[in-house]
């Protein structure tokens, strides 16, 4: 298992955001992190995409205040509102994304 540095997490995500904002059609992305049951820490993207907003993020096990242990490299997807759906099993960040877009084009069409 490896330990990370939080700190360092945070700043790696906030490094990617203006790439991520230069190749998909989102509107808005801050980093996201929160605490879960017991000594679950979750990291990763809040996203807006067309009035409608996404956590994207992976599972960690916080070891300390400063420093987290990966668990799994799986991504997962959160809706957030009055439909909180949630997908999970996204291998890759990119294929988290892609799907996103793919939820932003579905919603153009029905619109």
């Amino acid at each position: 298992m490896k330990i990370c540095i939080r700190e360092e997490i945070i700043n790696q995500l906030n490094e990617s955001i203006p790439q991520m904002l230069q190749k998909y059609q989102f509107d808005r992305i801050t980093t996201f992190e929160t605490t879960g049951q017991v000594d679950s820490f979750y990291l990763g993207y809040q996203i807006s995409i067309h009035s409608k907003t996404y956590r994207v993020y992976l599972p960690y096990l916080q070891y300390s205040e400063e420093t987290l242990i990966a668990l799994t490299p799986i991504w997962t997807i959160e809706t957030i509102g009055n439909d909180m759906t949630t997908y999970r099993a996204y291998e890759t960040l990119e294929k988290c994304l892609n799907k996103l877009t793919a939820f932003q084009r579905r919603e153009q069409i029905v619109s």
